[in-house]
């Protein structure tokens, strides 16, 4: 390795020691060397060496990406690029770093998760799946590709062999080795990817790349995922989003990642692709295929009616009956056609029973929270399309309060109660953006505040069903690179009213959050109307300080991504692990606030540091 590149890598290595831990030092390449056993080599790519290898730390298999030897400059830079490019991202369809140093010969290394099963190429060609249910997988690849996106980063190599799939539906995007940062201007120099996989854009010197060069790359996956099957026999709406995601021209394909998931999504559930532009035919039977017992029961008793009716004619027309005969049979006739009206009659409206569900689903855990905009969006199309939208008075407020769309509110003259009327013609007035929602932060910020300062009787419910879909609709339609801590003091807030927001510090420098206050008792909410992760989530950082908290069970911790927890003065009474700190590395306690027992329930990777 070149020594520049060494020393760059040495500094960006010892930016990393942690100040909650001073006796922490950066590993020996000696130490690095015994930590790693049972090294077997799996395959080789353009500048690294993949292979498996044990970790003696962690106590698991892992897989170590080595440099080649003797490349040049710019591949060494760009393989130290990947390690913190990959190691900044924290989604869980995104593999994770986690290790990374100089081994022996000065050789730059990282380690990462390995997946036992297989990449999605060889997932496909030994699973007899069918292509229909893997659908479910390009839809987490999406959304590893959206959040990249969010953060100005495209991938520029997604193909079926950079994505890993575990025994259990794990699915984990890999190599980032090719990715850039999005930036007006952004030119391609020269032809880098996967043929057959990568855009026309990125075979032409100078080309412009954008996230539409990653979307035609996913537009080729989810061809591979119908590789199996005869092309005639393809649905049209897949193959219709197939085609616009590989349009030659970038303008012509989806603009958003979001979209072509959109698109998919509505495949899934029955409905039309946009891209399928379906005429009435089609969606008449996409509705018929969405509702096929309802409709089975409608043209069974259709044509029930259609024989008596015949038969009566039949009847009528062949026998020689007398007038009395004839009237009685129209009598019963009429009757059953009348019973027949109720029937359907009854049907219909379990047709739209069936449709609000449908809605109320959209607006709850998990439907809602892993697509906010788009869901809320179906919600209030199918709320709107009732006869009588002010029966749903209440189901309509609180999606549109959600959605930012105070205008609408005052248009449909839904009712609410008096102080909160005087918010929505308050906030009615403020700008907005071409999203629809506030334009301001500060304004998005007074809006939680003004909402959290309704007096619990009788708001306490709607706060709490409305803070956090807000919040993370505001995240889904903005995408902030980082929310701003102001907007989670007030999420926090909602379910801790008698805490102090001023108990809330957040370093980005240090990545850490330091939460205080005896009346801080709740993180997270297990509600249908909560996304059931931390509150913390949206904040990015790798240490934690709960001292003096009310905090009493990790679950609050669920979907955070920490390394250092400093529990000492909580609640918290189980250390066992659990699924929200399964990764976390060191947790500070004060001396004997646990017994033994309970701290070597703990795996041995996770240090215990005792600290008054």
């Amino acid at each position: 390795m070149k020594e520049g590149s060494k020393q760059s890598l040495m500094g960006l290595l010892n930016d990393l020691d942690d100040p909650w831990e001073e006796e922490n030092q950066l590993p020996k390449k000696e130490e690095q060397e015994a930590r790693y056993t049972y090294i077997k080599h799996i395959a080789s790519g353009g500048q690294k060496n993949i292979s498996s290898a044990f970790d003696t730390k962690l106590h698991r298999t892992v897989a170590l990406a080595e440099l080649k030897s003797d490349l040049p400059d710019q591949e060494t830079e760009s393989f130290i690029e990947e390690i913190f490019l990959t190691a900044s991202f924290q989604h869980p369809n995104i593999i994770k770093i986690l290790d990374f140093g100089i081994r022996k010969e000065d050789t730059l290394f990282f380690t990462m998760e390995l997946m036992l099963n297989s990449n999605l190429r060889n997932h496909i060609k030994k699973n007899e799946t069918p292509a229909t249910q893997n659908l479910e997988i390009f839809l987490k690849i999406c959304d590893a590709i959206a959040y990249a996106h969010s953060k100005g980063v495209i991938h520029l190599d997604l193909k079926p062999d950079n994505i890993q799939i575990g025994a259990f539906g794990e699915v984990l995007i890999s190599d980032w080795g090719l990715s850039k940062k999005l930036g007006s201007g952004l030119k391609n120099s020269k032809s880098q990817g996967t043929p057959g996989f990568m855009a026309p854009e990125q075979t032409a010197s100078g080309a412009e790349l954008s996230s539409a060069t990653d979307i035609y790359s996913l537009g080729a996956i989810l061809s591979f995922l119908f590789s199996k099957v005869p092309e005639n026999e393809i649905p049209q709406g897949i193959h219709a989003v197939i085609k616009k995601a590989m349009a030659q021209d970038p303008e012509e394909r989806y603009q958003k990642v979001e979209d072509l998931k959109h698109e998919i999504s509505n495949f899934i559930a029955g409905y039309s692709t946009n891209a399928q532009q379906a005429g009435f035919i089609k969606e008449l039977q996409l509705l018929i295929r969405r509702n096929s017992q309802l409709c089975i029961t409608i043209f069974t008793s259709l044509i029930l009616i259609t024989c008596l009716t015949a038969y009566f004619l039949l009847n009528l027309k062949d026998k020689n009956v007398n007038l009395a005969q004839s009237i009685e049979e129209l009598e019963i006739t009429g009757r059953k056609l009348s019973k027949s009206v109720i029937l359907e009659k009854q049907l219909n409206t379990e047709l739209v029973n069936r449709e609000l569900k449908v809605a109320e689903n959209l607006m709850q855990y998990p439907l809602y929270f892993s697509s906010p905009a788009s869901s809320s969006q179906k919600a209030l199309d199918i709320y709107l399309r009732q006869e009588n939208t002010q029966t749903f008075n209440k189901k309509l407020l609180i999606i549109l309060l959600i959605r930012q769309d105070f205008d609408k509110i005052l248009e449909l003259e839904l009712k609410a109660p008096e102080e909160l009327m005087e918010i929505i013609e308050k906030f009615a007035q403020k700008p907005k953006s071409a999203d629809g929602v506030l334009k301001e932060l500060k304004d998005f910020v007074e809006l939680l505040q003004t909402m959290n300062n309704l007096p619990n009787k009788p708001f306490s419910n709607l706060k709490k069903a409305y803070m956090e879909r807000a919040v993370y609709y505001s995240d889904d339609v903005v995408k902030p690179i980082i929310m701003s801590p102001l907007i989670i003091k007030q999420l926090i807030k909602t379910w801790n009213p008698d805490w102090d927001t001023n108990n809330l510090f957040y370093s980005i420098h240090n990545s850490s959050l330091t939460l205080r206050g005896h009346e801080l008792s709740v993180l997270s909410d297990n509600s249908p109307y909560s996304s059931h992760y931390s509150f913390l989530r949206f904040l990015k950082f790798k240490k934690l300080d709960l001292r003096e908290s009310n905090i009493a069970v990790m679950r609050h911790l669920n979907g955070l991504d920490l390394q250092t927890l400093d529990i000492r003065e909580t609640q918290v009474q189980n250390l066992h692990p659990h699924k929200a700190t399964r990764d976390i590395s060191t947790v500070i306690i004060n001396p004997g606030q646990f017994p033994e027992e309970s701290i070597n329930h703990l795996p041995p990777a996770v240090k215990i540091i005792q600290r008054k």
